[in-house]
């Protein structure tokens, strides 16, 4: 599998983002690696080839119209430098507190 360096990892000013102004998680991972495919540099066409996926369908996922899988967010992150974590949305629960 190719890996793109680990600077993409200190994009210092990425921040795990909530659901919240999102549709739904699939809309808020594909809005996170977007902003890294753009702060690294990294074309669409070269990310598909990453995650074993055609270009429409990489294109799909990134507006959050198609589902990620586990596997997918796990390679992303791999190829991006990072923990699955920092691409996945967090949740605020409010428990009434």
């Amino acid at each position: 599998m190719l890996h793109v360096m680990t600077l993409c990892a200190t994009v210092g000013h990425m921040e795990t983002i909530g659901t919240g102004g999102f549709d739904n998680a699939n809309t808020a991972i594909g809005s996170v690696l977007n902003q890294y495919l753009f702060e690294c540099d990294i074309t669409k066409t070269h990310f598909a080839q990453v995650l074993n996926a055609n270009k429409s369908v990489l294109s799909r996922k990134l507006r959050g119209r198609v589902t990620w899988s586990a596997t997918e967010i796990a390679t992303a992150a791999a190829f991006l430098g990072l923990e699955p974590n920092d691409i996945m949305p967090t949740m605020h629960i409010n428990n009434g507190k």
